[in-house]
């Protein structure tokens, strides 16, 4: 399992309608006035289970009763607790009795720490591991379809679940005083689980039987996300992201109410839906298959990585008899991945499967039985990667069609070493030709090296302080075309403040480096859906916002999962 910590820039700040009645008759919402209504609705085609990614708690500064902000960490003294609203003098305050204050001081006093659950007052819960508290989604819903009593976080095929959002809280002088942030998280589709919601084939959380996903821990990738920071009294923040691939298609809107005017908010992010089949940018149709012929890696020959990015599923169980593996493969565990080990140049592999490598060579020296090609697994399904639990490696394996990964996924799990073509750890110079970063840096927008110019990896070119002090070598400007009529930036929406910031009288940020290697790996990722985010510094393309009408906002949302279209099948 995995820990949130990153998917976009705007989270870490932070289809039908259903208006449903506690009835499951289509009326009023089920929701009282002082919760947010989250609808989460299932129009794929198989079961799935509900996965909650709460965000991590944000501590607040409090000026008084009724003056609060959320404090720019500039401001912030994390050995006194002192904080800032503009010029007004505060100190953080956190829920329960969490701290932010001296000894327990968490991301410069950002974040609220925790030694557990019950420090993170009602709605959240402790990370052990971390020691800081995350949102959790309430244990059940208020209003349901599902496949069985009581509720277990499984959606059967047009299942639904409405959940009631508590508006949270913090503590200050010994009062308890609304947080800016009513809540915040991830929301994703758990698929292939076994019934009680384990073992699940994509986006698994090691959840405990018939439960959700812990707190602050995410799903495994490939994992399609929506992402969201619903705030008290500003806009509130939403999108989809597909930075680590995609299990599931899906799209996310608020839900019928009067909202405010814009403001500032170009027309086609406010209050529309990320992941809609029709939007700016282009239609958003969640065929990754269709644009894979775009991916192509500019030091390779090849130009169509359909099954390293393809997630194929072949699961078994060492408990089960007989483990779902075929004759003569052995299963890794419960759950596992099945495997055929074989020798170059020894006995074939079965069903015209090749002998070859695991797709990390430091991880396993061993060869396996492993297709390259979609040929390969004629009538046995698709050819494409699965995750082995139990070796830790990647394998080309024939196997059901499960969702794609995407570049990051490889580079992210083994940074250091080489996975297929992609030499994610290998040293390469940076766009300010003087730094040293890696593909894995590059990937992620972390930080890498000892250069302070290195450090723009992980910032923004699209903002004008952080670009200026990291020219040339910030997280891509996917949209700047450099006057090129063959720039990839083509296929990311003009929509939106997608200006890249400025260095110079005619020149704008980009690290050149990102663009060539890093962008072309992105592309099917923005083609399939213009409107979800691709990289971590997406924002201008992919942050939506929405607020509605009144002192408070009290907008609801709806999730709507949906089908990915397949490959062609296997011929």
């Amino acid at each position: 399992m995995r820990t949130i910590s990153r998917c976009t820039s705007i989270f870490a700040l932070a289809c039908s309608l259903f208006a449903i009645s506690g009835l499951g008759i289509a009326g009023q919402v089920s929701c009282p006035a002082n919760q947010r209504e989250l609808l989460i609705t299932n129009s794929t085609s198989q079961d799935i289970w509900i996965g909650g990614g709460g965000g991590a708690l944000r501590s607040v500064c409090v000026v008084d009763q009724s003056n609060s902000c959320l404090a720019a960490l500039a401001s912030i003294n994390p050995s006194t607790g002192a904080c800032s609203c503009g010029t007004q003098p505060g100190t953080l305050a956190c829920p329960g009795t969490a701290q932010s204050t001296p000894g327990l001081a968490t991301n410069g006093g950002l974040n609220c720490a925790c030694t557990t659950d019950s420090d993170c007052g009602p709605g959240a819960g402790c990370n052990t591991t971390a020691k800081v508290c995350y949102f959790l989604l309430p244990k059940k819903p208020v209003a349901h379809a599902y496949i069985k009593k009581p509720f277990t976080w499984q959606l059967a095929k047009a299942g639904w679940a409405e959940f009631c959002l508590d508006h949270a809280s913090v503590m200050w002088k010994g009062s308890s005083i609304p947080s800016e942030v009513w809540w915040s998280g991830g929301v994703f589709a758990r698929t292939g689980c076994k019934s009680d919601g384990t073992g699940c084939a994509t986006a698994d959380c090691s959840a405990a039987p018939d439960s959700n996903c812990g707190a602050g821990v995410g799903a495994s990738n490939p994992a399609t996300i929506a992402e969201f920071t619903l705030q008290s009294k500003q806009n509130d923040f939403y999108d989809v992201t597909a930075i680590n691939g995609a299990n599931v298609a899906e799209k996310m809107r608020p839900l019928p109410a009067a909202t405010a005017t814009p403001g500032s908010v170009a027309a086609p992010y406010w209050c529309k839906i990320p992941g809609a089949t029709k939007m700016q940018g282009g239609e958003c149709n969640w065929n990754f298959g269709r644009y894979m012929k775009y991916v192509h890696y500019p030091q390779g020959s090849v130009n169509d990585y359909t099954s390293f990015l393809l997630n194929s599923s072949k699961p078994c169980s060492t408990t089960s008899n007989p483990t779902g593996c075929p004759s003569g493969y052995s299963c890794t565990g419960a759950p596992g991945g099945c495997f055929l080990t074989c020798n170059p140049g020894g006995t074939a592999c079965p069903d015209s499967l090749e002998c070859l490598p695991s797709e990390d060579l430091s991880q396993d020296s061993n060869n396996y039985c492993q297709c390259s090609k979609q040929s390969e697994c004629s009538g046995k399904g698709y050819c494409g990667t699965q995750f082995i639990p139990g070796k830790g490696t990647f394998l080309q394996q024939c196997g059901k069609f499960a969702g794609w990964w995407s570049a990051d996924d490889f580079c992210g799990s083994f940074p250091n070493d080489t996975v297929g073509p992609l030499n994610c750890g290998a040293q390469i110079t940076d766009g300010d030709n003087l730094s040293q970063t890696n593909l894995a840096s590059l990937f992620a927008c972390a930080q890498k090296g000892t250069n302070g110019q290195s450090a723009g990896n992980g910032t923004s070119c699209y903002n004008q302080t952080t670009a200026t002090t990291y020219p040339y070598t910030c997280c891509g400007c996917a949209t700047d075309d450099q006057d090129d009529p063959d720039s990839l930036s083509r296929f990311w929406p003009k929509n939106g403040s997608s200006t890249c910031a400025k260095v110079g009288k005619d020149l704008k940020a980009n690290d050149a480096v990102w663009e060539t290697e890093i962008q072309p790996w992105l592309v099917n990722l923005k083609r399939a859906c213009p409107t979800a985010y691709s990289y971590p510094y997406d924002d201008p393309t992919s942050t939506f916002q929405c607020r509605g009408k009144g002192t408070t906002n009290l907008l609801g949302y709806h999730i709507i999962f949906m089908n990915l279209p397949k490959p062609p099948p296997a011929s």
